[in-house]
Protein backbone atom coordinates (compact mmCIF):
# COMPACT_ATOMS: atom_id res chain seq x y z
CA UNK A 1 0.00 0.00 0.00
CA UNK A 2 0.74 3.53 -0.83
CA UNK A 3 -1.21 6.67 0.04
CA UNK A 4 -1.42 9.87 1.67
CA UNK A 5 -1.98 9.71 5.20
CA UNK A 6 -5.06 11.93 4.70
CA UNK A 7 -6.84 9.24 2.48
CA UNK A 8 -6.43 6.82 5.71
CA UNK A 9 -10.16 5.69 7.04
CA UNK A 10 -11.08 3.20 9.89
CA UNK A 11 -11.98 0.77 7.27
CA UNK A 12 -8.42 0.91 5.95
CA UNK A 13 -6.40 -2.50 6.41
CA UNK A 14 -2.96 -1.06 7.59
CA UNK A 15 0.26 -3.26 8.16
CA UNK A 16 3.72 -2.37 9.53
CA UNK A 17 5.39 -2.74 6.26
CA UNK A 18 3.32 -0.54 4.04
CA UNK A 19 4.05 2.91 3.35
CA UNK A 20 2.63 6.54 3.56
CA UNK A 21 3.84 9.80 1.96
CA UNK A 22 4.12 12.25 4.18
CA UNK A 23 2.76 16.12 3.92
CA UNK A 24 2.86 18.85 6.14
CA UNK A 25 4.32 17.06 9.12
CA UNK A 26 5.68 18.92 11.69
CA UNK A 27 7.36 16.41 13.73
CA UNK A 28 11.19 16.23 12.54
CA UNK A 29 11.52 12.39 13.32
CA UNK A 30 8.55 11.93 10.17
CA UNK A 31 9.41 14.54 7.90
CA UNK A 32 11.83 15.41 5.45
CA UNK A 33 12.07 18.36 2.72
CA UNK A 34 9.55 17.44 -0.38
CA UNK A 35 6.25 16.10 -0.56
CA UNK A 36 7.07 12.41 -1.87
CA UNK A 37 8.84 11.42 1.34
CA UNK A 38 7.52 7.90 3.08
CA UNK A 39 7.45 6.65 5.66
CA UNK A 40 6.52 3.05 7.42
CA UNK A 41 3.63 2.32 8.93
CA UNK A 42 5.33 1.14 11.83
CA UNK A 43 7.80 4.28 11.83
CA UNK A 44 4.95 6.92 11.76
CA UNK A 45 2.96 4.85 15.03
CA UNK A 46 6.40 4.75 17.02
CA UNK A 47 6.50 8.28 16.50
CA UNK A 48 3.30 9.71 16.62
CA UNK A 49 3.30 12.16 19.25
CA UNK A 50 0.58 11.72 21.80
CA UNK A 51 -0.14 13.53 25.28
CA UNK A 52 -1.43 11.88 28.16
CA UNK A 53 -4.72 12.96 29.61
CA UNK A 54 -3.90 15.26 32.41
CA UNK A 55 -0.18 16.11 31.00
CA UNK A 56 1.48 19.33 29.60
CA UNK A 57 3.86 17.23 27.39
CA UNK A 58 3.73 15.00 24.57
CA UNK A 59 5.92 12.79 23.90
CA UNK A 60 6.13 9.49 21.23
CA UNK A 61 3.87 6.24 21.10
CA UNK A 62 7.12 4.12 21.45
CA UNK A 63 8.59 6.25 24.62
CA UNK A 64 5.06 6.27 26.56
CA UNK A 65 4.82 2.59 25.90
CA UNK A 66 8.11 2.09 27.33
CA UNK A 67 6.93 3.11 30.73
CA UNK A 68 5.93 -0.41 31.43
CA UNK A 69 6.81 -3.31 29.76
CA UNK A 70 4.31 -6.30 29.32
CA UNK A 71 5.98 -9.89 29.15
CA UNK A 72 3.56 -10.43 26.48
CA UNK A 73 5.82 -7.69 24.07
CA UNK A 74 8.43 -10.50 24.37
CA UNK A 75 6.90 -13.51 23.29
CA UNK A 76 5.21 -15.05 26.71
CA UNK A 77 2.28 -16.86 25.91
CA UNK A 78 0.79 -18.21 29.57
CA UNK A 79 -1.20 -20.74 28.24
CA UNK A 80 0.24 -23.71 31.01
CA UNK A 81 1.58 -25.54 27.82
CA UNK A 82 4.39 -23.28 25.95
CA UNK A 83 7.61 -22.67 27.88
CA UNK A 84 8.10 -19.17 28.31
CA UNK A 85 10.74 -19.22 30.59
CA UNK A 86 12.82 -17.29 27.47
CA UNK A 87 10.69 -14.86 27.07
CA UNK A 88 10.09 -13.87 30.79
CA UNK A 89 14.09 -13.51 31.28
CA UNK A 90 13.91 -10.97 28.26
CA UNK A 91 11.28 -9.54 29.86
CA UNK A 92 13.15 -9.14 33.01
CA UNK A 93 16.16 -8.17 31.57
CA UNK A 94 14.68 -4.89 29.83
CA UNK A 95 12.61 -4.09 32.69
CA UNK A 96 15.45 -1.91 35.04
CA UNK A 97 14.21 0.52 36.50
CA UNK A 98 10.34 -0.03 35.50
CA UNK A 99 7.27 -1.92 35.67
CA UNK A 100 6.94 -5.24 34.55
CA UNK A 101 3.21 -6.55 34.07
CA UNK A 102 2.42 -9.92 33.81
CA UNK A 103 -1.37 -10.64 32.50
CA UNK A 104 -3.64 -13.46 33.97
CA UNK A 105 -2.68 -17.21 32.86
CA UNK A 106 0.09 -19.65 33.55
CA UNK A 107 3.80 -19.29 32.35
CA UNK A 108 5.40 -22.75 32.17
CA UNK A 109 9.52 -22.48 33.15
CA UNK A 110 11.88 -24.87 32.67
CA UNK A 111 14.74 -23.38 33.80
CA UNK A 112 15.55 -20.37 36.75
CA UNK A 113 14.28 -16.91 35.99
CA UNK A 114 17.07 -14.55 36.49
CA UNK A 115 16.11 -10.76 37.98
CA UNK A 116 19.72 -9.19 37.73
CA UNK A 117 18.73 -5.94 37.00
CA UNK A 118 17.90 -2.83 39.64
CA UNK A 119 14.69 -0.84 40.27
CA UNK A 120 12.09 -3.59 38.85
CA UNK A 121 8.61 -3.99 39.90
CA UNK A 122 6.58 -6.50 38.75
CA UNK A 123 3.39 -6.42 39.25
CA UNK A 124 0.60 -9.46 38.39
CA UNK A 125 -2.99 -8.56 36.46
CA UNK A 126 -5.59 -11.22 37.93
CA UNK A 127 -3.30 -13.56 39.91
CA UNK A 128 -0.96 -14.73 36.78
CA UNK A 129 1.36 -18.41 37.92
CA UNK A 130 4.68 -19.04 37.54
CA UNK A 131 4.71 -22.63 37.07
CA UNK A 132 7.96 -25.36 36.77
CA UNK A 133 7.05 -28.01 33.96
CA UNK A 134 6.92 -31.98 34.81
CA UNK A 135 10.24 -32.23 33.18
CA UNK A 136 12.33 -29.57 35.24
CA UNK A 137 15.86 -30.19 35.28
CA UNK A 138 17.32 -31.58 38.76
CA UNK A 139 18.00 -28.92 41.71
CA UNK A 140 16.94 -25.74 40.09
CA UNK A 141 15.59 -22.57 41.61
CA UNK A 142 12.26 -21.00 39.72
CA UNK A 143 13.76 -17.66 40.32
CA UNK A 144 17.18 -15.80 41.35
CA UNK A 145 16.95 -11.84 42.23
CA UNK A 146 20.47 -10.41 42.33
CA UNK A 147 19.20 -6.63 42.17
CA UNK A 148 18.13 -4.17 44.66
CA UNK A 149 15.18 -2.16 44.83
CA UNK A 150 12.93 -5.39 43.37
CA UNK A 151 9.54 -5.22 44.02
CA UNK A 152 6.81 -8.51 43.13
CA UNK A 153 3.34 -7.99 43.42
CA UNK A 154 0.16 -10.45 43.42
CA UNK A 155 2.40 -13.16 40.95
CA UNK A 156 2.10 -17.22 42.43
CA UNK A 157 5.23 -19.07 42.21
CA UNK A 158 4.42 -22.87 41.94
CA UNK A 159 6.99 -25.69 42.30
CA UNK A 160 4.36 -28.29 40.85
CA UNK A 161 5.67 -30.81 43.37
CA UNK A 162 5.30 -33.51 43.20
CA UNK A 163 4.87 -34.49 39.93
CA UNK A 164 8.35 -33.25 38.94
CA UNK A 165 10.99 -36.24 39.10
CA UNK A 166 13.83 -33.55 40.90
CA UNK A 167 16.17 -35.71 43.32
CA UNK A 168 17.30 -32.45 44.10
CA UNK A 169 15.92 -29.34 45.79
CA UNK A 170 13.12 -27.45 43.77
CA UNK A 171 13.84 -23.96 45.47
CA UNK A 172 11.52 -21.20 44.84
CA UNK A 173 13.73 -17.91 44.83
CA UNK A 174 17.09 -17.45 45.54
CA UNK A 175 18.73 -14.29 46.59
CA UNK A 176 22.26 -14.06 45.79
CA UNK A 177 23.93 -11.30 47.27
CA UNK A 178 27.71 -12.69 45.68
CA UNK A 179 29.64 -10.63 48.35
CA UNK A 180 28.05 -7.58 47.89
CA UNK A 181 24.39 -6.31 48.56
CA UNK A 182 21.00 -6.93 47.83
CA UNK A 183 18.57 -4.21 49.60
CA UNK A 184 14.97 -3.19 49.24
CA UNK A 185 13.43 -5.94 48.21
CA UNK A 186 9.49 -6.69 48.61
CA UNK A 187 7.23 -9.52 48.26
CA UNK A 188 3.63 -7.98 48.49
CA UNK A 189 -0.04 -10.30 47.78
CA UNK A 190 2.15 -13.20 46.28
CA UNK A 191 1.76 -16.89 46.53
CA UNK A 192 4.70 -19.67 46.72
CA UNK A 193 3.46 -23.19 46.67
CA UNK A 194 4.22 -26.98 46.17
CA UNK A 195 8.26 -26.88 46.10
CA UNK A 196 10.37 -29.76 47.41
CA UNK A 197 12.97 -27.63 48.85
CA UNK A 198 13.42 -23.86 50.13
CA UNK A 199 10.69 -20.84 49.64
CA UNK A 200 13.01 -17.59 49.45
CA UNK A 201 16.38 -18.38 50.90
CA UNK A 202 20.11 -17.05 50.71
CA UNK A 203 22.80 -18.94 51.51
CA UNK A 204 25.50 -16.64 50.24
CA UNK A 205 28.60 -14.52 52.11
CA UNK A 206 27.04 -10.94 51.05
CA UNK A 207 24.48 -8.45 52.64
CA UNK A 208 20.60 -8.46 53.18
CA UNK A 209 18.99 -5.10 53.70
CA UNK A 210 15.56 -4.39 53.65
CA UNK A 211 13.76 -7.77 52.54
CA UNK A 212 10.11 -7.17 53.25
CA UNK A 213 7.14 -9.88 52.78
CA UNK A 214 3.20 -8.30 52.91
CA UNK A 215 0.40 -10.64 53.18
CA UNK A 216 1.73 -13.55 50.94
CA UNK A 217 1.63 -17.06 51.18
CA UNK A 218 3.47 -20.38 51.81
CA UNK A 219 2.33 -23.18 51.22
CA UNK A 220 3.20 -27.06 50.73
CA UNK A 221 6.49 -27.11 51.03
CA UNK A 222 8.31 -30.67 51.33
CA UNK A 223 11.59 -31.67 51.43
CA UNK A 224 13.75 -33.80 49.08
CA UNK A 225 15.20 -35.65 51.89
CA UNK A 226 15.76 -36.44 55.74
CA UNK A 227 16.71 -33.27 55.93
CA UNK A 228 13.82 -29.67 57.00
CA UNK A 229 14.01 -26.80 54.82
CA UNK A 230 11.79 -23.88 54.87
CA UNK A 231 9.91 -21.20 53.27
CA UNK A 232 11.90 -17.71 54.15
CA UNK A 233 15.76 -18.55 55.01
CA UNK A 234 18.34 -16.20 55.44
CA UNK A 235 21.66 -17.47 56.10
CA UNK A 236 24.23 -14.60 55.62
CA UNK A 237 26.87 -12.69 57.91
CA UNK A 238 24.51 -9.85 58.24
CA UNK A 239 20.35 -10.02 58.06
CA UNK A 240 18.66 -6.15 58.25
CA UNK A 241 16.17 -4.81 58.44
CA UNK A 242 13.28 -7.92 57.84
CA UNK A 243 9.85 -7.63 57.44
CA UNK A 244 7.63 -9.99 57.72
CA UNK A 245 3.54 -9.11 57.89
CA UNK A 246 0.37 -10.62 57.36
CA UNK A 247 1.79 -13.61 56.08
CA UNK A 248 0.42 -17.29 56.05
CA UNK A 249 2.87 -20.14 56.65
CA UNK A 250 1.00 -23.77 56.17
CA UNK A 251 2.53 -26.98 56.04
CA UNK A 252 5.80 -26.48 55.69
CA UNK A 253 8.69 -28.74 56.19
CA UNK A 254 10.89 -26.54 58.60
CA UNK A 255 10.75 -23.14 59.76
CA UNK A 256 8.59 -20.67 58.67
CA UNK A 257 11.04 -17.85 59.43
CA UNK A 258 14.51 -17.64 59.86
CA UNK A 259 17.01 -15.46 60.03
CA UNK A 260 20.25 -16.76 61.31
CA UNK A 261 24.42 -17.70 60.43
CA UNK A 262 25.74 -21.54 60.29
CA UNK A 263 28.26 -20.43 62.62
CA UNK A 264 25.97 -18.44 64.59
CA UNK A 265 28.08 -14.99 64.32
CA UNK A 266 26.27 -13.51 62.19
CA UNK A 267 24.66 -9.71 62.42
CA UNK A 268 20.99 -10.11 62.72
CA UNK A 269 19.43 -6.82 63.76
CA UNK A 270 15.69 -4.68 63.34
CA UNK A 271 13.97 -8.17 62.52
CA UNK A 272 9.88 -7.32 62.61
CA UNK A 273 7.40 -10.09 62.60
CA UNK A 274 4.28 -9.60 62.87
CA UNK A 275 0.46 -10.63 62.30
CA UNK A 276 1.36 -13.86 61.03
CA UNK A 277 0.20 -17.23 60.95
CA UNK A 278 1.88 -20.15 61.47
CA UNK A 279 0.31 -23.83 60.94
CA UNK A 280 3.19 -26.61 60.39
CA UNK A 281 4.42 -29.59 61.70
CA UNK A 282 6.32 -31.99 59.96
CA UNK A 283 9.23 -33.06 61.92
CA UNK A 284 8.50 -32.85 65.32
CA UNK A 285 12.05 -30.96 66.26
CA UNK A 286 12.46 -29.05 63.41
CA UNK A 287 8.93 -27.44 62.28
CA UNK A 288 9.80 -23.66 64.24
CA UNK A 289 7.62 -20.96 63.72
CA UNK A 290 10.30 -18.39 63.55
CA UNK A 291 14.16 -18.83 64.22
CA UNK A 292 16.01 -16.20 64.93
CA UNK A 293 19.61 -16.17 66.10
CA UNK A 294 21.19 -13.27 68.42
CA UNK A 295 18.87 -10.48 66.48
CA UNK A 296 19.38 -6.78 67.95
CA UNK A 297 16.73 -4.27 67.89
CA UNK A 298 14.16 -6.84 66.88
CA UNK A 299 10.16 -7.59 67.54
CA UNK A 300 8.00 -10.79 67.29
CA UNK A 301 4.39 -10.32 68.27
CA UNK A 302 0.56 -10.55 67.04
CA UNK A 303 1.63 -14.22 65.49
CA UNK A 304 -0.71 -16.99 65.38
CA UNK A 305 1.49 -20.65 66.36
CA UNK A 306 -0.79 -23.82 65.81
CA UNK A 307 1.46 -27.19 65.80
CA UNK A 308 4.49 -25.09 65.53
CA UNK A 309 6.97 -23.54 68.23
CA UNK A 310 9.40 -21.01 68.25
Amino acid sequence: MSKKISELTTATDVTVNDFFQVVDLEDSTMAASGTNKKISARTLGNNLPVTATGSSASRSLKDRFADTVNVKDFGAVGDGVTDDTGALNQAFDASENSVLIIPNGVYRITSRLSVYKNGIKVVGLGNPIIKTTDNAPTSFDSMQIRGSDVTLDGITLDGNNPFPAISGNNNCISLSTTLATVSNVIFENCTFQNYKGYGVYSFTAGTLNGIEFNNCKFLNFTSSAEVPTGSIQLVTPITSNLKVHGCTFSNITGCGVAARSQNGVAEVKNICITGNVFDHNQYEYTSMGVEIWKAKNSSISGNSFANARM
